[in-house]
């Protein structure tokens, strides 16, 4: 693997990446910037180094660099927070079938639960994301039985 010269490579000035990093001092994007200048300043010969320092993974910082290096500091400082966010278990008309088929008892277990979506072709959970579900699901039903 070819040594990176990474004051070489990171095209913005010391000074412009402090006021950079003085600018994003309270945000998420902060550290990114902070391993920019460690890595243009020489504080830090490499991107471990810059982990280190920064409290987080090689791997991290690797992905930080390769998005500096696709696209400059735009690419950089893209915040992607409003990217993430809880992604919906199933449906709304699959969840308005399930809640259906609990109310009649047809399903009383996630598993139930699961193999109903699964037959009637709804997108399913994966397997770290079931306890969610059957919170909700228990919720449901709970809501089921005091109308009841």
């Amino acid at each position: 693997m070819p040594k990176v010269l990474y004051p070489q490579v990171i095209k913005e000035d010391h000074h412009e990446l402090e006021k950079l990093e003085k600018y994003h001092r309270y945000t998420h994007l902060f550290q990114r910037v902070s391993m920019l200048r460690l890595l243009k300043s020489g504080a830090c010969h490499n991107l471990g180094e810059a982990a280190d320092a920064l409290g987080y993974s090689w791997r991290q910082c690797q992905r930080w660099f390769a998005s500096y290096r696709q696209g400059g500091l735009e690419e950089l400082l893209k915040s992607r927070v409003d990217e993430r966010g809880r992604q919906e278990l199933v449906t709304p008309e699959a969840f308005e079938e399930l809640k259906e088929a609990m109310k009649k008892g047809e399903i009383a277990t996630i598993g139930q639960a699961h193999r109903f979506l699964s037959e009637k072709r709804h997108r399913v959970l994966s397997p770290r994301r079931r306890g969610a579900a059957s919170q909700a699901a228990q919720g449901e039903a709970q809501d089921g039985q005091a109308s009841a």
